[in-house]
């Protein structure tokens, strides 16, 4: 058998060889490692937000995320946008994103789900 320098008589049938690529810039397909744009791929609009509340002494993490639709692949019941609670590593599900819900109502709702799910404590007047 020969080497790999009888196979490659020219600096482009080396690198082609070598690296995998075509020797004519004519022969590669236009940018390789770039997916097609199809109609099924979709960009939200969404805007997470986060916020952090101090209740009862202790600071808690929230964050919203955007909710999904229902997919029968999957089989997964659609979500609505919802605020979720970090709490050790994992998120909670505390209420549903309704809108621009006012700062003061929100940490209202937080409080309230921290008091019957997280503090077990009598809810705040």
């Amino acid at each position: 058998m020969g080497s790999v320098a009888t196979f490659a008589r020219t600096a482009a049938d080396q690198r082609q060889i070598v690296f995998g690529v075509s020797p004519r810039p004519d022969q590669r397909p236009p940018f390789p490692a770039v997916r097609p744009a199809t109609a099924s791929v979709i960009m939200s609009a969404y805007k997470t937000q986060q916020h952090r509340f101090v209740h009862r002494g202790r600071t808690f993490h929230f964050v919203s995320y955007e909710g999904h639709a229902a997919d029968a692949k999957r089989q997964t019941d659609a979500t609505p946008p919802t605020w979720y609670v970090m709490l050790g590593g994992k998120r909670w599900a505390v209420t549903e994103q309704v809108g621009e819900t006012e700062l003061p109502d929100l940490e209202r709702q937080f409080g309230a789900w921290l008091d019957t799910h997280v503090l077990f404590a009598e809810p705040a007047a």
